[in-house]
């Protein structure tokens, strides 16, 4: 059956349900050049993901409207624009959810419309994009955007057929897209037209590809079909062009939101800022290298609901730069030196911190010094919860298009449920090599195995000899902690009330140990802090005797002094010279609280 939207028949307005199919169109052509949209994305930042932003931005756009027989205009966008908020991706997804939210906007209560009013709303909207932007650069979507609606706005007055009215404003659209190649230096050097403004193109392009030859029928199929969201990198680009490492989005929601504020707060940390909605929700988009940092500044404008972080730096590195064949996946209560996670490319999963509604991702959006900070004015004691396995299934499915296997090493089963998410994920890839450890261990007990199994793969191990090397290193492991307070032990639920209360009123300071069994034993107890230290001290040295000692480290909870203590005294009495002082993951944090020490010891 054709549609009614056929060029065989004059179209004079627009209502909900044709406005719904023409984007169902539009993202039927962004679908099949995904990949192409991919591989020429050099602006703003080259990281290759243009197309699978935009694309998974309307996948969830075509996924989730409930209904596609919205009689009114304004519904049905305005249907569109809230979706859009909620799925837009990267930076060119966040700008069409703004298109959209300010088309909305204009079109409010509309029942239906005439070609004249829909060139005033599309051209009107394009302000509030441009507005939406900290720092908007021509020779982009933008301004292929702008062009587009100025001529289909001019064009409105004369032309009241819709369908006329779209298929002649496509060479316009396509004419601007030719000049964003010499407008932008990066695009000029590489002879490519902008990703994000070709993507635009494309959606106008499908809408009257429909209008000629289209059927309802196709689109309704096209709806069924998965647009797989993974991870890619465009081809010979420099590594310098990354301004900024992390891609940061947020959702907040509120009342009277002001995005305007939003930027100016926001601007000092990074740039491609881009602040789509307004009022109850917006979404907000930045390149930096603080996503905590801008977190922070965003808790105060109301409930942030969904964040999301992306390493750029990290994901061009494996793309590009020479590794081994086996991948390296931990968590993030895994606590590592930085360089070391650096320089072996070890790939951290978060886990999840809840104060009240808003859950960040530990290490990313939310760091130890503001972890407390926050502790101490939070209204509810935080909580937290394990990586879903789509978040696995999404990293395993980047790693496997750059690597031969996956070794994962994770947070002891009996402590959380990372490592049974993370075995969940990798059944997904029958066909793939990828093994899941329990480490048996916590923070930097679980780190110590993660370095050696990085070290392993560098050396040029294979990936079953690593996997028995790594349960070796298990039995000649130890992890022993200090807790200074059973005051967070009993607020996080890791410790009966009653006990609780009575070892805060004996002021009694546990000495816990973790042996790679995942258990956590209570070993011995304290009633001062000092003489907690050195017991904590005296454990570790008799631990060591005469073994040659592999690697040492010391994780503390916002208490460095406490740290820098036991270190020195573990330096004279085991003659080691270099012991790293780490700051423990808030997941360490929301569970043992503040004043937690721990050392981790490996041995020959």
């Amino acid at each position: 059956m054709k549609s009614e939207m056929n060029n065989t028949i004059e179209i004079k307005y627009l209502d909900g349900k044709r406005f719904l199919i023409s984007v169902l169109a539009g993202a039927n052509e962004i679908f099949s050049q995904k990949d192409y949209l991919d591989k020429i994305n050099y602006f703003p930042v080259p990281d290759g993901d243009t197309g699978t932003n935009i694309s998974g931005t309307f996948q969830g756009i075509v996924e989730r409207i409930e209904s596609w027989n919205l009689e009114k205009i304004g519904d049905s966008v305005s249907e569109v624009a809230n979706i859009a908020l909620e799925t837009a991706r990267g930076n060119s997804g966040v700008i069409f959810a703004q298109y959209f939210h300010a088309i909305a906007k204009e079109l409010k209560n509309e029942f239906k419309i005439s070609t004249d009013k829909f060139g005033l709303a599309v051209k009107n909207a394009v302000g509030h994009v441009y507005n939406a932007i900290s720092n908007p650069q021509e020779g982009t979507i933008l301004t292929v955007m702008r062009e587009w609606a100025n001529f289909v706005c001019e064009e409105s007055a004369r032309i009241k057929d819709f369908p006329t009215l779209i298929c002649s404003s496509l060479e316009v659209a396509r004419k601007s897209l030719q000049s964003t190649k010499y407008k932008i230096e990066v695009l000029k050097k590489n002879s490519v037209v902008d990703s994000g403004a070709l993507g635009f193109v494309l959606f106008i392009e499908g809408i009257v590809k429909f209008l000629k030859n289209g059927r309802i029928s196709d689109l309704k199929k096209m709806r069924r079909r998965q647009v797989v969201i993974d991870f890619k990198s465009s081809e010979d680009i420099d590594i310098d062009s990354l301004s900024f490492r992390w891609c940061t989005e947020c959702i907040i929601k509120g009342d009277n939101i002001n995005p305007d504020l939003i930027k100016n707060k926001i601007s000092e940390f990074g740039d491609s800022i881009v602040v789509a909605g307004s009022g109850n929700k917006v979404r907000v988009h930045i390149h930096t290298d603080d996503p905590a940092g801008v977190m922070y500044i965003l808790k105060d404008f109301g409930e942030i609901i969904y964040q999301k972080a992306d390493d750029m730096y990290i994901q061009y590195r494996i793309a590009h730069s020479p590794h081994p064949d086996i991948a390296i996946v931990t968590d993030s209560a895994s606590d590592l030196p930085q360089e070391t996670i650096e320089k072996y490319m070890i790939n951290l999963v978060p886990i999840r911190i809840s104060f009240g509604n808003t859950t960040y991702l530990d290490k990313i959006t939310i760091t130890p010094d503001i972890f407390y900070k926050m502790l101490d004015t939070a209204k509810e004691y935080p909580v937290t919860s394990q990586p879903t396995p789509n978040d696995f299934i999404n990293l395993f499915r980047f790693l496997l298009t750059h690597y031969k296997s996956i070794i994962g090493i994770f947070l002891a089963d009996k402590l959380s449920g990372t490592y049974q998410n993370a075995l969940k994920a990798s059944k997904y890839y029958p066909n793939d090599k990828i093994t899941i450890i329990d480490s048996g261990f916590a923070t930097a007990g679980e780190g110590h195995l993660v370095k050696e199994a990085s070290e392993a793969t560098y050396a040029g191990k294979k990936h079953d000899e690593i996997v028995e090397e790594v349960e070796r290193w298990k039995l000649k492991t130890r992890f022993f902690v200090y807790v200074d307070t059973f005051k967070y032990l009993m607020r996080s639920g890791r410790v009966d009330p009653i006990r609780g209360i009575l070892a805060k009123v004996l002021n009694v300071k546990p000495i816990l140990l973790l042996d790679g069994d995942g258990s956590v034993k209570h070993i011995d107890k304290a009633f001062s802090r000092k003489k907690g230290l050195n017991k904590l001290i005296r454990h570790t040295v008799d631990l060591v005797g005469n073994k040659t000692v592999k690697d040492v480290s010391i994780i503390q909870a916002d208490c460095m002094k406490m740290a820098e203590f036991v270190r020195d005294r573990i330096r004279q009495q085991l003659k080691i010279r270099e012991i790293p002082i780490l700051p423990a993951s808030p997941v360490v944090g929301a569970h043992a609280g503040r004043g937690t020490v721990g050392i981790a010891v490996t041995w020959e």
